[in-house]
């Protein structure tokens, strides 16, 4: 039987609110992302992610977050819901409300279910998104040659010495890595960098708000 989760999860959020985190979500699962893998970009915690899908008040994603996502997430998603926002003549778009989801994840999927207060096209409907997790492990071999080939050449020419950020490594990859391997890379690459500050080759350092992976103090 294959393993599976049950989480459940709430939050009072407004309507857009709401549609911030599901947009949020949405255009993560459609442009290919894992939480680790655009947490890994955001230069955040994977929990900052998941906590932000599951309502946590007190995750926030700043302005940098949002043009980083910008500028990865090249497939457009499906439009978010349109919420009635206007009830006897009086905006309640602003009002928050209790909303609250359960999302199930098994090895291949991840589903997110949520339940609100609001109309859409006059009637209350819940809303359902669904994240495949399982994908072709057959092309990881040739991947990882690759990252690891332009991670020795990054080093060489002295990268790791200046510092620099994971945004910055994925998109000097990213510019030469087939189409068909983008973004599964990103796992791969996020996979390296933490095997090389497990040996010390590398480590993490906090600057101005930013995860830096350098060599050197």
């Amino acid at each position: 039987m294959a393993n599976q989760q049950n989480l459940k999860i709430s939050g009072m959020l407004n309507q857009h609110e709401f549609i911030e985190r599901y947009v949020f979500i949405k255009q993560r699962v459609t442009n290919g992302f894992t939480r680790s893998e655009l947490a890994f970009l955001l230069g955040r915690s994977p929990n900052d992610v998941a906590d932000y899908e599951h309502f946590d008040a007190h995750v926030k994603m700043n302005y940098q977050d949002h043009e980083v996502m910008a500028a990865f997430f090249k497939k457009r998603a499906t439009a978010a819901p349109i919420f009635q926002a206007r009830v006897n003549d009086i905006d309640i778009s602003s009002d928050k409300r209790m909303i609250r989801g359960t999302v199930v994840e098994t090895d291949a999927q991840r589903i997110y279910d949520f339940i609100h207060p609001w109309k859409i096209k006059g009637e209350n409907k819940p809303i359902t998104i669904v994240e495949e997790l399982g994908h072709d492990m057959t092309q990881d071999v040739l991947i990882r040659a690759f990252v690891e080939e332009h991670m020795a050449q990054l080093k060489a020419q002295g990268c790791f010495e200046r510092g620099c950020t994971a945004l910055y490594l994925y998109q000097q990859l990213a510019g030469l890595i087939c189409k068909a391997w983008q973004p599964l890379f990103l796992k791969i690459l996020r996979v390296s960098i933490y095997a090389r500050i497990h040996t010390q080759e590398i480590r993490l350092h906090q600057v101005n708000g930013q995860t830096i992976y350098k060599t050197k103090p």
